[in-house]
């Protein structure tokens, strides 16, 4: 890898977890425009795809970028499932006529979903399937190994959530200990091979490069470690270190931190040790094992990239549950509000927790499709028209990446070389016209580095 990629191209640019990006939104359609846009493109065959959102943690990690509550009061869960059973009741009150959906899949998402109790777990998975699962239900739950009980294990297997994901982010115990996560190896060995006895049908981790006192040697050491267990799909986040807007993020300590071509060599040494047994590269900062969901999907180009991160989805519309949470139609987004204390109040009292969204706009769902493809498959077919436009907006940047083979074309066909993989939020914001038009003389949102 060329080094001096990494100066040109380390700048802020959005995930594109979403397109347009949260910080472009415009503004939330009325209740009735967005109930409307969903009741037109609901297909009973394609059900609706569920994101719950548990926001507590028993712990603060300094790292933590997730909308979440610090507490040990195990009893604040149960006031928050009667407001996600209210919310769901009052989100299928227009679209659906007050008839629950056919659900295509659930992922429950965090702070930490294993705060709540088996019994809360089976009284909101039984409300929110009342409409009855598809054929081909996904389930799937993130899971904080530190709290992870049986009782839980158990619970998840009956209600079919057979997809789990761990948080980990780095085996090395001196990085734990500067990101106040502290669970030893032997810990997630011992829940791992319980999972792996009990027949999940996947399991993930979570891991991220960039956090403070990483190095090559500690990167090499945690991979050992986590190659030893063989995780169905990995996700290798890179850190955004935001400290003026997450203040826990205060916590850590700077000077400790890899930046630039040092953290590009946490990362390219990962994709070199992966990629050596066999994982494949799907996208971004995710890989997967041969034969696994996400390589199937990759390979048969059903991946997509959401608001949880790479999944395989089968409906259009996605209904966000819980506070922060965000849900999407193929005409709008809405955000659910962020403080949990007046979300509950909202869902309680019977109204929709909605505060913020954007409506999309023709050219806001061409440039999300070219993204898409771009993020999911690895290249782009560009129409005539597109081809121009970007070839007159862009001549400059396009020819950059191409003479540093980065991207190259084969007719209409725009294909990230596999030296391009790892600058792809920069070839993707080629697509971003609201980027574009920030970038322009104003002052736009703060975005993590591309690197």
């Amino acid at each position: 890898m060329d080094l001096s990629l990494i100066a040109k191209y380390d700048r802020p640019i959005p995930r594109y977890t979403s397109y347009p990006p949260v910080p472009f939104w415009t503004g939330a359609p009325s209740a009735a425009a967005w109930s409307q846009g969903i009741t037109e493109h609901y297909d009973p065959k394609r059900g609706v795809d569920l994101y719950v959102h548990i926001p507590f943690c028993q712990e603060l990690c300094s790292y933590c970028g997730c909308h979440r509550v610090i507490t040990k009061n195990l009893s604040r869960q149960d006031s928050y499932v009667e407001a996600l059973i209210k919310e769901w009741s009052a989100k299928i009150q227009g679209p659906f006529n007050g008839q629950f959906p056919c659900v295509n899949s659930i992922h429950f998402g965090g702070g930490t979903p294993n705060f709540l109790s088996s019994d809360n777990f089976e009284k909101l998975i039984n409300h929110l399937t009342q409409g009855g699962k598809s054929p081909h239900f996904i389930g799937a739950v993130e899971i904080d190994p530190r709290t992870i009980k049986e009782e839980h294990l158990a619970i998840f297997k009956k209600l079919d959530l057979s997809r789990v994901s761990l948080g980990i982010q780095d085996f090395d115990a001196r990085v734990q200990s500067e990101i106040k996560r502290i669970q030893p190896f032997s810990l997630i060995e011992a829940l791992f091979k319980t999972l792996r006895a009990s027949n999940f049908e996947s399991i993930n981790f979570d891991l991220i490069y960039g956090l403070p006192a990483q190095t090559e040697a500690t990167i090499k050491d945690t991979f050992d470690k986590v190659l030893s267990l063989g995780p169905d799909h990995i996700a290798f986040y890179s850190y955004a270190h935001l400290p003026g807007k997450l203040k826990n993020q205060l916590l850590i300590k700077e000077q400790l931190l890899p930046r630039g071509v040092d953290k590009f060599r946490l990362f390219m040494l990962a994709r070199s040790i992966l990629n050596a047994s066999s994982y494949i590269d799907i996208g971004m900062d995710h890989f997967a094992r041969p034969g696994s969901p996400l390589s199937q999907a990759f390979s048969e180009r059903r991946l997509k990239r959401s608001f949880m991160g790479y999944t395989v989805q089968k409906s259009n519309i996605l209904i966000g549950l819980g506070a922060s949470s965000i849900s999407a139609s193929p005409v709008a987004y809405v955000q659910n509000e962020k403080d949990v204390k007046i979300y509950e109040a909202t869902c309680l009292q019977g109204n929709l927790p909605h505060t913020v969204g954007h409506v999309l706009s023709s050219q806001d769902k061409e440039a999300e499709a070219l993204i898409q493809d771009l993020m999911c498959h690895g290249d782009v077919i560009l129409s005539d028209s597109q081809k121009n436009d970007i070839q007159t907006l862009l001549k400059e940047d396009l020819q950059e990446f191409i003479k540093d083979g980065l991207l190259q074309f084969s007719g209409d066909q725009m294909i990230l070389t596999d030296k391009g993989r790892p600058f792809m939020r920069n070839i993707a914001a080629l697509f971003d016209h609201h980027l574009r038009e920030r970038q322009v003389g104003t002052t736009g949102p703060r975005f993590s580095q591309s690197i």
